[in-house]
């Protein structure tokens, strides 16, 4: 979030001409972590602490959601996901979850590993 602000002031934006609406964070499986709600935490927190109100927000609760935005008026329209039909969505998160995972433990073994050479 930090890029992208970064990148619109470059481009001449100023807070007062932005204006934040946040969606999404919902936790769709519920086997699952809600790190929705820590991105939701996250994205709060560092909005109020680059003084940026939200306008708008849909977030938490279990859905998925679909965003339409539309830039030349700044309208969203957000249609929730109420059921899902396929396994798509269950499919690539958990497969998300699988490589974030396996990272995690790569990253910890290269860790003790270093600590274990010695200097």
């Amino acid at each position: 979030m930090e890029y992208l602000l970064n990148t619109l002031y470059k481009l001449g934006a100023t807070k007062q001409n932005l204006e934040v609406k946040l969606f999404g964070g919902g936790q769709v499986l519920a086997s699952m972590t809600d790190i929705g709600q820590r991105n939701i935490l996250f994205a709060y927190d560092f909005l109020r602490k680059e003084g940026l109100d939200v306008a708008a927000a849909d977030v938490g609760d279990i859905f998925s959601r679909k965003i339409l935005y539309f830039p030349d008026t700044g309208a969203v329209k957000v249609r929730r996901i109420t059921t899902t039909k396929n396994e798509t969505i269950i499919n690539r998160e958990k497969g998300i979850w699988t490589v974030l995972k396996n990272k995690t433990i790569a990253l910890t073994l290269n860790y003790l590993i270093e600590r274990r050479r010695p200097k």
